[in-house]
């Protein structure tokens, strides 16, 4: 059991850090910024979970932090 967790772990560790060095750290960190997001919707499609208010309107402000953080790259500043 210990073996699996182990290759589990390394395995994903490696792969984050070679999808860190394929995109860039930025990239990677808006990404990442990302999870909270995609793992609450994939509760949501596949457990039904039911959100309220506040943690829809957690959902709001992480996307346009992404979003503005992304515009601001993009116009060079």
């Amino acid at each position: 059991m210990a073996a699996l967790v182990l290759i589990g772990t390394d395995l994903t560790y490696i792969l984050f850090l070679r999808g860190v060095g394929d995109i860039g750290p930025i990239k990677a960190t808006l990404f990442s910024t990302l999870e909270p997001v995609s793992s609450a919707m994939c509760s949501a499609f596949f457990l039904g979970t039911m959100f309220d208010i506040p943690e829809l309107v957690g959902f709001v402000c992480i996307l346009m932090t992404v979003f503005l953080v992304m515009a601001k790259f993009r116009v060079g500043g």
